[in-house]
């Protein structure tokens, strides 16, 4: 859509075609995980793999089409507790249709991500996006400290991390219908504290914690809160 000043005092009408299209997604995963104990700090044996493909097949809008591979491998660190995982990710975006105009390129209809972007980066512009992340877990002490009903930290532990992305994304240029490619390959590491803790004597444990890292891309150090549950840490742990 191009953009027009309309004078004070002036009305301007705008007429929008109705929105109507309905997404699919398909996915399959596999899981192999072994069970640990209660002093692991994360899964010490395992595999995981998940496929995902969105599409919209009905309505007036074509919104393009996303397949996803997402992989896990969990593997025991070097002490008796420790845990290291092992992230390899893929997506590829195929555009839909045209939205609007943005500078001198169209914009177009394009599904949300399907993988993640390292830690520390709040967006990264992708058309195909590959993810490494390596995570290392550390046990640092286990207090089984209770604050009366509201709250019990069961375990403080570190970890430590490294992000590796390779984004790449294409434009199409208003003026000659040419179609350039753009690519990127940010990257952060860094370490998180976090406190296992039960809240009002809640069973499902809750991770609350500190991230402090640094991007590449900017060449900055960033810092964030992290609040974290699952049932996966209630049944593993």
């Amino acid at each position: 859509m191009g953009e027009s000043l309309v004078a004070t005092g002036s009305i301007t009408q705008r007429i929008i075609p109705r929105m109507d299209f309905y997404g699919m997604e398909y996915s399959f995963s596999f899981q192999n995980i072994r069970r640990g104990t209660s002093r692991d700090v994360g899964t010490r044996f395992g595999q995981a793999l998940s496929l995902s493909y969105r599409h919209s097949p009905w309505g007036n809008y074509d919104n393009g089409s996303i397949i996803g591979l997402q992989s896990r491998l969990y593997v025991p660190g070097a002490g008796r507790y420790h845990s290291i995982s092992l992230s390899n990710d893929f997506q590829s975006k195929q555009w839909g249709q045209a939205l609007e105009t943005d500078g001198d390129y169209y914009r177009h209809y394009r599904f949300s991500n399907l993988v993640g972007y390292p830690r520390g980066y709040s967006s990264l512009e992708n058309d195909q996006l590959y993810l490494f992340r390596a995570t290392y877990r550390m046990p640092l002490w286990n207090p089984d400290f209770s604050l009366g009903k509201i709250m019990y930290v069961k375990r403080l532990r570190m970890n430590l991390f490294y992000d590796q992305a390779y984004a790449q994304y294409s434009r199409l240029r208003m003026d000659a219908d040419i179609k350039q490619t753009f690519s990127s390959s940010p990257a952060s590491y860094g370490a998180e504290l976090h406190a296992d803790t039960h809240f009002l004597r809640f069973v499902i444990p809750f991770s609350v914690g500190a991230r402090v890292g640094y991007r590449t891309a900017d060449q900055s150090m960033f810092g964030e809160f992290v609040l974290q549950t699952g049932l996966s840490g209630f049944l593993v742990n």
